[in-house]
């Protein structure tokens, strides 16, 4: 069954230990509903809620097993302040949680610093909205009084926060462009031929607007400089890799704008003609995440642009910088876009990394149909 975790559950780390079969699904919005920290708890602090009506509340989705049901059951106390509920979720459909009983509201109480901290952390994890995450940091907390309880719950989340799921996006990527040299990172290109084939096909003008996502010190801005285009933006999330761009550009890279940015979180001013993403899309591993994306990709492209796109094939890694990815097919790409674009063309490329091994990557072309 699908359990809906919004409080101190919503990290995976957290309910796994607690739930032998939680299995993460995906993230949801329940609509028309608003956190809460005001049901009372054993230890007379405040635990979160659920409360009709407001502007919706985010949820991790788990797969649980029933007799893991039993067991959160108890965990969180059904009928001794909190009342099992069936939410129906967008697009992921009825999850069991849970909601505070009347006869333990409490809006006079605040939650203690640690159990603020891991609803925090898993919602950061998630990477829920900004403005969800102020609306929680904003909260006040209380020091627990027991020591013994506040030690063991703070080690919990010191526990947690050292899972590499728990890193932010920008902490990993900032760690890799200050610890290593572009050169010597697996995805390195010379000259990104392939990627300025593909831009050349187009027949885009000159002028036209292009948008590199994750080009942060890649190369292909260098060749389309070079080739004469002029109105060229670079999006990264780690500004340590634009220091390395902008070090190896000189003086011309001032005609760059460079975009610092989380692509899931990127607001555009502007439409672009071109958006291109080489090896961003396959580390987005999570259906929410994924979706977000191409939220951001249908908001920012021009009527009738074109998507450049390369991921990890079929037959490409795993893992890249210590990190799970999504690898594709043809087929998956094409149950993941169409109807909104169109596929021009595909091609399987094999790149050999600095050090000499071998990754399948695959090519794409689509346009918008709109």
């Amino acid at each position: 069954m699908r359990y809906a975790a919004y409080g101190s559950n919503l990290h995976p780390l957290r309910l796994g230990k607690r739930l032998s079969s939680a299995q993460l699904i995906t993230t949801g919005l329940l609509p028309g509903w608003s956190l809460c920290f005001h049901k009372r708890g054993g230890d007379k602090s405040a635990k979160c809620s659920i409360l009709a009506g407001g502007g919706g509340v985010y949820c991790a989705i788990y797969e649980i097993s029933t007799e893991d049901k039993l067991t959160l059951d108890r965990i969180e106390g059904v009928g001794f302040g909190y009342a099992e509920i069936i939410l129906s979720i967008p697009e992921v459909g009825d999850c069991v949680s849970y909601v505070a009983e009347e006869s333990h509201i409490d809006d006079s109480l605040l939650p203690y610093d640690w159990y603020h901290e891991l609803v925090l952390i898993g919602a950061r994890t998630h990477r829920f909205p900004g403005d969800y995450l102020k609306q929680i940091e904003s909260k006040q907390t209380l020091r627990d009084p027991d020591s013994s309880r506040r030690a063991e719950m703070w080690n919990t989340v010191e526990m947690i926060k050292g899972d590499p799921m728990t890193t932010s996006r920008k902490s990993h990527w900032e760690n890799v462009y200050t610890t290593k040299e572009s050169v010597n990172v697996s995805w390195y290109q010379p000259v990104a031929a392939k990627s300025s084939e593909l831009i050349r096909s187009t027949g885009v003008l000159p002028q036209a607007a292009i948008l590199d996502v994750g080009g942060g010190a890649s190369t292909l801005v260098d060749n389309l400089l070079d080739a004469g285009y002029r109105d060229l933006s670079v999006l990264d999330i780690a500004s340590s890799a634009f220091t390395q761009a902008r070090a190896r550009l000189g003086a011309i890279a001032n005609q760059v704008k460079w975009i610092e940015s989380d692509v899931i979180e990127f607001e555009p001013s502007r439409s672009y003609a071109i958006w291109h993403d080489r090896a961003v899309f396959h580390f987005l591993t999570d259906a929410a995440d994924r979706e977000r994306y191409l939220d951001v990709l249908r908001k920012a492209l021009q009527s009738q642009g074109h998507f450049l796109l390369a991921t990890f094939g079929e037959e490409g890694p795993t893992r890249c910088s210590g990190l799970e990815v999504q690898r594709y097919s043809v087929e998956m790409l094409k149950e993941l876009l169409e109807p909104d674009f169109r596929m021009r063309a595909y091609e399987i490329e094999e790149h050999q990394t600095p050090m000499g091994a071998a990754q399948q990557f695959l090519y794409s072309w689509w346009q918008a149909n709109d």
